[in-house]
């Protein structure tokens, strides 16, 4: 599959076409609870407030960030003009967005099946020229006004200048394997669209993909779209300068009274604490969430050191919510929540 990352390509003229088998179109996803139940409602939220929304289905400059994009500039709106948040997949983006840590996905709607089943989730609309079978009650963007259409699809490449005598047999054993039944009723019971374009069909179909990405991305509006205003790593990074920053004004202080102190037994304790912190943080954050565990090790950290419980709570709970604040809110850095969902 041709990958755009940051609008670097994989040429498909690098491997030899073999065989298209599946094709899934975009859709654009909204909790069941939110006040947008149309594609339409959700268009003038973003058009009164660009920048606000936030979403994702994979990492930026990935099809479905792509695909969003494409339908902001369809509609004359900018791709920026939606807060695109990495995630590694469409699984963990739904989640985040039951979490309320997103507003918006875009993905395929058989990764979104079970969300969409349960009522947990609304698709707004897919990016087909047709409805789609598994779904039939999800409209087009067509059928919405939009004359845009954009997917992921899957097929099966080899190295340039594989052998005539390979490829015949090669050709017709995967079209008799896109063909079967097996491997259809398994597309159908699973929601994605199955295909077959061998040989040269393929060639052309990745010809015209080509041709479509190159005539968008190498626009100034969508070049902007996958610089990610800020990193997931924006918060330990943070950390990490911070921790360098004391380091150094401690050396620069006198705060290391001694090197010989560090290696007393008390001095070791407390190296051995701090590493304890960082390493419990890791191990609970992502169950408990941010908020928690950073408050309850903040707070022991505070008792430990001999502050008083009522000012190490008013501590805490300041600089946990400034930082939380500043990363999450501010920065819509994807800080975990946990059991406060």
């Amino acid at each position: 599959m041709l990958h755009w990352r940051g609008l670097t390509r994989l040429d498909y003229r690098d491997f030899t076409p073999v065989a298209l088998l599946n094709r899934d179109p975009a859709g654009v996803f909204v909790r069941s609870d939110s006040p947008w139940k149309t594609l339409k409602d959700l268009e003038g939220e973003i058009r009164r407030n660009p920048g606000k929304l936030r979403a994702s289905g994979t990492a930026a400059g990935g099809i479905w960030h792509l695909a969003l994009g494409g339908w902001l500039a369809k509609v004359g709106l900018q791709p920026s003009d939606i807060n695109w948040i990495s995630f590694s997949g469409s699984a963990p983006s739904l989640q985040e967005m039951m979490g309320k840590g997103l507003e918006v996905v875009s993905c395929s709607l058989p990764e979104a099946r079970t969300f969409v089943t349960r009522g947990d989730v609304r698709c707004l609309g897919v990016m087909s020229a047709e409805r789609l079978p598994a779904f039939p009650d999800v409209p087009t963007f067509r059928e919405l006004g939009v004359d845009w259409t954009m997917g992921a699809w899957r097929g099966i490449g080899a190295p340039r200048g594989m052998s005539k005598r390979a490829l015949d047999v090669l050709l017709p054993a995967l079209e008799r394997v896109a063909k079967s039944p097996e491997y259809l009723g398994y597309m159908k019971e699973h929601g994605h669209g199955a295909a077959c374009e061998l040989g040269a069909d393929f060639d052309r179909s990745l010809r015209e993909s080509d041709a479509l990405m190159g005539s968008f991305l190498t626009r100034a509006e969508f070049r902007a779209m996958v610089r990610e205003r800020v990193s997931p790593m924006a918060f330990p990074i943070g950390l990490g300068i911070a921790f360098i920053a004391v380091f150094v004004a401690l050396a620069a202080t006198g705060g290391f009274r001694t090197e010989a102190a560090l290696l007393t037994r008390a001095g070791m304790i407390r190296f051995g604490e701090t590493v304890l912190w960082v390493v419990l943080y890791l191990l609970l954050s992502r169950t408990i969430g941010f908020v928690l565990t950073a408050g309850g090790l903040l707070g022991a950290l505070l008792f430990r050191v001999g502050v008083r419980p009522r000012t190490a709570a008013i501590v805490t709970l300041i600089v946990v919510s400034t930082t939380y604040y500043l990363f999450a809110g501010l920065l819509h850095v994807s800080l975990p929540r946990g059991w406060l969902g």
